[in-house]
């Protein structure tokens, strides 16, 4: 493939991973040519980010079948395969979806087929079809309201290995024309070693907040693409699709005391009421983890919570 400026990049990595200039080799011009940032994970087009040590997402595998599945993300909060568009579903929290390959849910195996929160074959998976580095496969989510990606899951398919991608993009954007990184994967080796499976990407840090996120796919082993599921996951700008606390009641402050000690949770509470702590680790299916009762001549309560061994746990309080 071509690499006009000779900097060790090809054109197409260029222009569709990273953004910079297949006409230079030092885009940002700060005197370090663009694979050598790219290989240091620096940023080509920024004079101050030459690279260094970065956390990386963290690479889970979580089982096969759609049992695997975490469910409750964020195209489907119900969790029930309802397929009415997000703007007439209030339990969906997307107005739309887009493809340039083979779009809708119903008859074959259809782009839209990803977010139906079940693997297999024929309707269940996005299939077939090509995809090259210059004319890549695209499915888009037009949210709401904006969400901020924190982890997602993506499953493999019935058919051979070599129809799994091995370079494709989740990506984020504010206006549904231009895109940004939000995770790549462009390794000669699938993510996935079994037919149907579930892996699980926790991103290192939270990402920006974006109305549109795309799947991309640029590359496959063989002339054929194909992928069974997808799952976003993370927080909704200005908590939409969440519950609202009842009265006043709210999370005024949060200690964390370590792995062994748990936090300590402040809540606001009326004097002898009974409350819940409720905890979850994907922002989803929270689930009791004890009760509390407001504290006497108190408009406020601290209680002990546990980690659970875990570095990111998420609270909520509600009035039983």
């Amino acid at each position: 493939m071509a690499d006009t400026d000779a900097d060790g990049l090809t054109d197409g990595e260029e222009v569709l991973t990273h953004g910079s200039s297949p006409l230079l080799a030092d885009t940002d011009g700060d005197t370090i040519d663009d694979a050598t940032e790219v290989a240091d994970n620096g940023d080509p087009n920024n004079p101050s980010n030459t690279g260094g040590e970065v956390v990386g997402p963290t690479i889970t595998i979580l089982g096969t079948g759609t049992g695997a599945l975490l469910g409750g993300d964020l195209t489907d909060p119900e969790d029930d395969g309802d397929e009415a568009a997000g703007e007439t579903d209030p339990s969906w929290n997307w107005v739309s979806i887009t493809s340039n390959n083979e779009p809708g849910f119903e008859g074959g195996e259809f782009s839209f087929n990803i977010f139906d929160n079940q693997l297999g074959g024929g309707n269940a998976k996005w299939c077939c079809d090509d995809p090259t580095p210059d004319a890549p496969h695209q499915v888009t989510v037009e949210f709401a309201n904006a969400v901020s990606l924190t982890h997602f899951t993506v499953a493999s398919a019935n058919d051979v290995p070599g129809r799994d991608p091995t370079w494709f993009e989740i990506q984020g954007s504010n206006d549904g024309e231009n895109f940004t990184p939000i995770f790549t994967q462009n390794d000669p080796e699938a993510l996935w070693d079994e037919r149907l499976q579930v892996v699980l990407i926790e991103l290192a840090e939270a990402a920006p907040f974006y109305t549109f996120i795309r799947l991309e796919i640029y590359d496959t082993p063989e002339a054929t693409h194909q992928i069974a599921e997808i799952e976003y996951f993370g927080t909704i700008e200005g908590g939409g699709g969440e519950p609202e606390p009842d009265g006043d009641l709210e999370i005024t402050g949060f200690e964390y005391l370590g792995a062994a000690e748990g936090a300590n949770l402040t809540f606001t509470s009326e004097p002898g009421t009974a409350y819940e702590v409720q905890v979850s680790r994907f922002l989803n299916d929270f689930s009791r983890l004890q009760d509390a009762t407001g504290a006497e001549g108190a408009t406020s309560t601290t209680v002990n919570v546990s980690s659970g061994g875990l570095d990111t746990r998420f609270f909520r309080i509600i009035e039983k």
